[in-house]
């Protein structure tokens, strides 16, 4: 059965120059909508990001800004500091992906009615905020959802620690001490920790030996919480878990010389 489709683009934002403005540290707030036919029915992707950076005309907020960039949109576009230029580029790169996906997945199949689509439904969105600043370091929460047919989505939630002087993203090789029994010993406190954690309920719903240090980590004034995603440590039924360790306990497990150890027990 033949098929209309149509491709509705709508994009609303206010975009700026990072040095547009001395006084604002906003640099960038877009949002971004694709639709595949008229009712949406086939497939839609949608971002919005309220972007915040520390002294925004600086190398290291230039650095934070292209790290993200590429995280979110795998793409560096010829125009870095307007978000329109990411948006067309993926707009495009999207608009590829779900015609090639579509002419595939729909090819001999009967299409009846609106309903029958569903199964065909393809879906993005993305939210990426500022959700902790301290003296040395900056964070960057990254929500996402995706749905691509079958049963349910999938769902998931980054954070992204950056050094305030370079800009330089912080994983847990900079954090941490690169010592593997250290590191082995915090994987057991990790493991210790797991059950008081808000989101634990029996063992049998983990897979104990999968619980270790992680580059998805989210700070606080008092530590730290390693992140887990949906199947990372346990099945998409149980959901994302939580593992926080206090700053005191982690403090043998840090790197004296990254910024986070500074925050927290040093005065410079």
């Amino acid at each position: 059965m033949p098929m209309r489709r149509t491709v509705l683009f709508a994009m609303g934002a206010v975009l700026m120059l990072l040095g547009a403005c001395q006084h604002d540290t906003t640099v960038a707030t877009g949002h971004y909508s694709y639709c595949d036919s008229t009712a949406c029915g086939l497939g839609m992707v949608s971002y919005e990001m309220d972007i915040e950076y520390p002294e925004p005309n600086t190398p290291a907020a230039k650095a934070m800004h292209d790290t993200l960039m590429v995280y979110l949109f795998g793409i560096t576009p010829s125009q870095p500091w307007l978000v329109d230029a990411y948006s067309q580029e993926y707009r495009k790169r999207l608009e590829d992906e779900l015609n090639e996906s579509l002419e595939i997945e729909l090819a001999g199949e009967e299409i009846e009615s609106e309903y029958d689509l569903w199964r065909f439904r393809w879906e993005r969105d993305m939210l990426l905020k500022k959700n902790y600043e301290s003296r040395h370091v900056v964070s960057f929460q990254w929500n996402g959802f995706e749905f691509s047919g079958g049963v349910h989505g999938t769902y998931w939630t980054w954070y992204f620690l950056f050094d305030k002087q370079t800009g330089a993203p912080i994983g847990a090789k900079d954090l941490l001490v690169q010592d593997s029994m250290m590191l082995n010993d915090l994987d057991t406190l990790i493991l210790k920790e797991l059950p008081n954690s808000s989101e634990f309920t029996e063992w049998y719903d983990y897979w104990p030996e999968a619980v270790a240090h992680c580059d998805n980590m989210l700070v606080t004034d008092t530590g730290l919480f390693f992140y887990y995603n949906i199947y990372e440590i346990a099945p998409y039924s149980q959901g994302p878990t939580t593992v926080f360790i206090n700053k005191d306990k982690l403090k043998p497990y840090l790197n004296n010389k990254s910024p986070l150890y500074k925050d927290w027990y040093s005065k410079q």
